[in-house]
């Protein structure tokens, strides 16, 4: 199982944004809000309560690790400190941009810290967040929650 902490580092990663801002890339949609949260309900304007965005990231968390459970079952075998940076990153990137990362989902699958942790800084998802990037590498390196 994933550790307790997860979610609140999900929460101090994302950060909590009562009012909906714009994607930097587009300067409009995708619109997000809360902790991360975007869909077509998430529009200009759009506010949220910090109870209802605690809810709605719990909810998702726990709407990813079904699908990990469905796509990539092996990740159970992970440790929860482990198991708690794949759902970090899906939850950032979804699901299906976690699962492109293959080479580090070999690694991770076959045991591999060093490499998996590499693989994972060797993304353009590291140079978008380098501090979140890093830390969760040295997760995965580590076994250690940073």
């Amino acid at each position: 199982m994933t550790s307790r902490f997860v979610d609140q580092d999900i929460r101090t990663d994302e950060g909590f944004e009562p009012v909906a801002y714009p994607d930097p890339k587009t300067g409009g949609d995708p619109w997000t809000i809360g902790f991360g949260q975007t869909g077509p309900d998430i529009v200009k304007g759009s506010k949220t309560t910090l109870a209802a965005a605690t809810a709605w990231q719990t909810k998702r968390r726990q709407e990813i690790e079904m699908q990990f459970d469905k796509l990539i079952p092996w990740w159970r075998k992970l440790i929860d400190i482990r198991q708690d940076v794949c759902v970090n990153m899906a939850y950032n990137m979804g699901v299906h941009g976690f699962l492109e990362f293959h080479e580090a989902l070999l690694a991770l699958q076959n045991g591999d810290w060093v490499e998996a942790g590499a693989q994972l800084l060797a993304s353009k998802w590291a140079s978008q967040l380098p501090k979140r990037s890093k830390r969760l590498a040295a997760q995965i390196v580590s076994g250690v929650r940073a």
